[in-house]
């Protein structure tokens, strides 16, 4: 079936005329586009970094500026919010300015779930798989996985909660907190009798304190 989508959100290795102008041809078609804070801004007078116009901005308000600015040789609307590193986040679109910062920062959290399949979590890129139909059966799995970590985190940071540093943030977050409960899961597995359980952490789960013979620990690219 076809996806509806609100509008399309880029990183800033995306940069350039040619990719301005070439999101500009279709106008149908919404965007969100992240810029350097180094990049150069012209309002028909004179030309800053970005970084110079927003220098001022404080952390949580958002700054649109009032009309379009040309950005790389393309008029654009820009806006911006200061980030609570001190980062400046600075977004240009074709349309709708005063909404691009949230609608850019939903990238965020595809971005989180990519980590966790990938190199923050189940590794996802070390299986070189290139046939489509093991490739959707191994994220089908991962997927659930992920549901069931995360689930697992949310029940053990209840009970056990993580510390929490200084700066107000978890020393570590809920998703490897409950992927690491491997001793949970083998209690799971056979109290449900299950016979397999598939994981990247063969090792981990060799070395669990809770051993079940019955139960085959297996890599996903020996079960799909």
């Amino acid at each position: 079936p076809r996806l509806a989508y609100h509008a399309r959100a880029s990183l800033r290795e995306f940069v350039g005329k040619q990719w301005l102008t070439y999101l500009l041809i279709e106008p149908t078609i919404s965007w969100r586009l992240r810029i350097r804070h180094s990049d150069l801004i012209f309002d028909g007078k004179k030309q800053f970094r970005a970084s110079v116009i927003f220098g001022n901005l404080k952390p949580g308000p958002t700054q649109v500026l009032f009309s379009r600015r040309l950005v790389w040789g393309r008029f654009v609307y820009i806006c911006a919010l200061r980030l609570d590193n001190g980062e400046l986040l600075i977004v240009v679109s074709g349309d709708s300015p005063s909404t691009a910062i949230s609608d850019y920062g939903k990238r965020w959290g595809i971005e989180t779930l990519l980590g966790m399949f990938k190199t923050r979590g189940f590794c996802l890129e070390s299986t070189h798989f290139t046939n489509s139909q093991r490739l959707s059966k191994l994220l089908a799995l991962m997927s659930l996985a992920l549901c069931w970590a995360i689930k697992m985190g949310e029940w053990l940071h209840q009970h056990q909660p993580v510390k929490v540093k200084k700066h107000g943030r978890l020393a570590k977050s809920i998703f490897p907190y409950g992927d690491e409960a491997d001793n949970h899961l083998v209690e799971l597995a056979t109290a449900g009798n299950a016979q397999i359980i598939v994981t990247k952490n063969v090792n981990d789960f060799k070395r669990s304190q809770l051993l079940f013979p019955q139960i085959k620990i297996l890599k996903p690219e020996q079960v799909i």
